[in-house]
């Protein structure tokens, strides 16, 4: 692939994953500054959606978008550049990797575009540990099954093929079973969850030696 369509591809994704990450992070943490990014970055969630499910599809998207930008930036790695400066994929105004910008833009593109989404991904884990409430449907209400992380992890008593695969479970937060719940998958969707931070942890590993030791090189 050619290296310029890389640069290209790896902003347009760095992007959208730095948008979300601080959508997530604002949401979660009430920041006033999320506030006024609300509009500018265009990820949205519904008003008063918990923080637990805010989490939830943090987890999901920053895993997948951190996996594909991450295998981007090996691959760059692998067919451009002789420092890590230059292997990194970002390019702003034709500036030379080596000069004094240049460095800066790419210290810039470090921060952004990696620490910030994966610290996100982490915070997203916690605050969905520390604030989900799982809940069971059935009757005109919702019954509240277990708070934490360890309900997400286990199969709650009395569950049933059938309640597992269909909507018989509902995530929600720490103000407990609401209309706001979304629907959940007890131990098998935290599985495919960590297999996807997995997944991307390891993409990062891979693009960190390609990028700094230039390994995985034609």
């Amino acid at each position: 692939m050619n290296p310029i369509s890389i640069q290209r591809v790896w902003l347009a994704v760095a992007l959208v994953q730095l948008a979300f990450a601080l959508t997530v992070m604002g949401e979660t943490q009430n920041s006033s500054v999320y506030f006024e990014l609300k509009s500018f970055l265009g990820i949205t969630f519904a008003e008063n959606t918990p923080d637990a499910i805010v989490a939830l599809w943090g987890i999901l998207f920053l895993s997948m978008l951190l996996t594909i930008s991450l295998n981007l930036i090996a691959e760059h790695a692998r067919v451009e550049g002789t420092s890590w400066l230059t292997r990194f994929p970002l390019r702003v105004f034709d500036f030379d990797a080596g000069s004094t910008i240049g460095k800066w833009f790419t210290y810039g593109g470090v921060l952004f575009g990696l620490f910030v989404p994966v610290w996100a991904l982490s915070h997203s884990w916690r605050v969905m540990h520390n604030e989900a409430t799982l809940c069971a449907t059935g009757g005109e209400a919702l019954v509240e099954v277990g708070r934490g992380g360890l309900p997400l992890w286990t199969i709650p008593d009395g569950a049933s093929l059938g309640s597992l695969l269909a909507d018989g479970y509902r995530l929600d937060g720490e103000a407990g079973c609401s209309t706001q719940a979304t629907t959940f998958f007890p131990l098998v969707e935290p599985v495919i969850f960590l297999l996807l931070t997995i997944w991307a942890l390891w993409s990062l590993g891979r693009a960190g030696r390609a990028v700094f030791n230039g390994e995985d090189r034609d």
